[in-house]
Formats: C-alpha cells, structure tokens, sequence
C-alpha cells in the first residue's frame, strides 16, 4: 500500500502540471489516460510477481515436508500401503540387488505392529528442480525389537506436480546425535550430461585394476557422504579419511543396473562383488564444471 501511495503521489503531479503548461487536445489526453492505464497494469503486475515469489516454498524443502509426510502416512497406515502411495510405478529398491518395488509390495500385507518412521536431515534438489535426493535417520519397532539406521531416496517430479520415490536404499546403524537440517537447491547448470555418460563415467572410475580407496578419492569431494550398515554416515574429508583407509586394499567388479539424471543431478545403481560378497550400490552425483563428483555412496548387503 505504501508503495501505491508513493506510485500516485509521484505519478499524478506529472499529469497535473502537464494540464497547466499545455492545452489538451483530445487525441493527447487520450494518449495520457492510455499511459497512465499502461503503467498502473505494468506496477499491478510487477507487483503480483513479488508476491507470487515471497509465497513461494523452496523446493528443497518442499520435498522435505513431503518426506515428512511420508514418514506420517507410514505410520498412520502402514509400511506397505503408505509405500505404494508414495512410490513411483517404477520405484527401485534394494536386496541387497536393485529391483522394482512394487511386485513386492504387492504381495505383502501392512502390520499395525511395525512401526517405520524417518526424518530428512539432507535434502537436495537438481537445478532441473525436478529431481531431489533426501537422507536421514529412521527407526524401526517391532513388537520384540527397535532398530535404527539411515535412509537415502531419490525423489522425482511428477507431471500432476507431486513428488514420488524413484529409488529408496537403507542401512542399519547409530543414530548421530541433533544432527542439523541442510535442505538445498542447486542453481542453474550451465550444461548437462546424458544417463549414459554419468553411467560410463562411472564404469571409468570404478576400474577392478584399482582399489575402492584410490577410486572414492578421485571423485569424492568435501560434501560427499558414505552410508555402510553398522556404521554413521561419513561426512566430510575429515571423518571419510579413515573409512576410506579401510578400502586400499578392496576391488570391486561392477554390474550397473541403471540411473537417471536431471539438470547438474544424477544417479546410478547396481551391484557391485569382490571374492567375499556381493552387495547393492546406490550413487548420487553432482556435475560441476562438466565434471561428475560423487554426492552420496551408499551401499547394502539387504540384511
């Protein structure tokens, strides 16, 4: 309103000592009325777009209170309905090899008596604005047994404008504690890759000829973050130093499955064996500077 004031107060003295220096004719006071009805629809419309923009949510954390409602209905209804509600037709999940969601959750019947629930700590969202990963800690009751650990989701959005998972892997594991909320949108890429660079690139790197620590180094960065069953997530170079000491000595051989990107956000999944055992893999990636860093690593044996 007070922006209005200011509009008429400054506009209006412009017409008035116009009116007294010349004489009107009709066609230029017909002029001045459309200019006058030009730039008060200008300052109207002006004035909605700031509006629109202040009421507008964040994406990030957009998908972090649909995250949360997940987390809601899942209590509310159970593991199996509250997941087939929220999950894409073609949601991936792990045991520990990818594979669709929904065969499985078809099949099984929900229990009042299992009780999931999670909350996002990290949240990120493509430049695209229309694919987002979000992590954090759950806890799962049983009528016998709590048990605690991390989930990772990937997240799209859909043509009606709602989210759904497109892909959910999981780990057991301490809780840490009062971890901070971290919800972010990524800003607009200049370029973008195809799924299947994002997924040569990683057939690249992941080379059997060299071991996972050499590997990891050479695409983690400061914000990468590592999830293994029985462990905390490993955050930051200083803390995924020593996780990543433990891996000189490991090669893998990779069985890619898929992935998918979106604007500067991309992600992969498969499996991945050494002598020992044969687990699921699932990688989110950032490109930055027409180069992929890798963002989450997250890896399961299903147990």
């Amino acid at each position: 309103m007070a922006l209005t004031a200011h509009f008429s107060q400054n506009l209006f003295p412009l017409f008035a000592n116009s009116a007294n220096s010349y004489p009107l004719s009709a066609p230029r006071s017909s002029l001045d009325m459309r200019s006058l009805r030009t730039l008060c629809l200008l300052f109207a419309a002006s004035f909605s777009i700031v509006c629109v923009k202040a009421d507008e949510q964040p994406v990030a954390q957009l998908v972090a209170q649909t995250e949360r409602a997940f987390s809601a209905r899942c209590a509310e209804i159970g593991i199996r309905d509250s997941f087939i509600e929220y999950f894409a037709a073609d949601a991936i999940v792990f045991d520990p090899a990818p594979r669709l969601a929904g065969p499985d959750l078809e099949k099984e019947t929900s229990s009042p008596k299992v009780k999931l629930t999670w909350e996002p700590i990290i949240v990120r969202v493509a430049s695209t604005g229309k694919l987002a990963v979000s992590t954090g800690p759950y806890t799962l009751q049983t009528a016998i047994k709590k048990s605690f650990g991390y989930y990772l989701s990937l997240w799209k959005l859909q043509n009606d404008g709602g989210w759904k998972v497109a892909a959910d892997i999981g780990v057991t594991g301490p809780l840490a504690k009062d971890p901070a909320d971290d919800f972010q949108s990524y800003p607009d890429a200049s370029g973008q890759g195809t799924p299947a660079d994002l997924l040569a690139y990683e057939r690249e790197q992941f080379s059997q000829a060299t071991d996972l620590d050499h590997i990891y180094r050479s695409v983690a960065s400061a914000e990468t973050v590592f999830e293994r069953d029985n462990q905390p997530p490993q955050t930051g170079q200083p803390e995924f130093a020593v996780f990543l000491y433990s891996q000189r000595t490991k090669r893998t051989k990779l069985s890619q499955a898929g992935g998918d990107i979106s604007g500067n956000l991309g992600f992969t999944y498969g499996t991945q064996s050494d002598e020992k055992s044969t687990v699921g893999y699932l990688r989110v990636w950032i490109l930055r500077d027409s180069r992929w860093s890798l963002m989450f690593d997250v890896v399961t044996t299903g147990e």
